[in-house]
């Protein structure tokens, strides 16, 4: 738990967010690990929280940001933390 903590700080840090911003990309991070999926309202709320969520999954995962949606508003994929 400490170490996922650390990363959400550090990502915070990386982008230059405040501690509210830090908390709700938390509370975002926290639903997906618990829904087992990553859905299009997890990533509204990252980005809300003025992470590239969008951006930086679409280069992890090599698809394109419409592909990335797409996919998600029809929650058709998982993920691994």
């Amino acid at each position: 738990a400490a170490s996922k903590i650390q990363k959400i700080v550090d990502l915070g840090s990386a982008y230059g967010l405040t501690t509210d911003e830090i908390d709700r990309a938390n509370t975002a991070l926290a639903q997906m690990q618990m829904a087992g999926k990553i859905g299009a309202q997890d990533m509204m709320q990252l980005t809300n929280a003025n992470i590239p969520a969008w951006k930086l999954l679409s280069e992890k995962m090599g698809l394109s940001v419409a592909e990335l949606k797409e996919m998600s508003y029809a929650r058709s994929y998982g993920y691994a933390l």
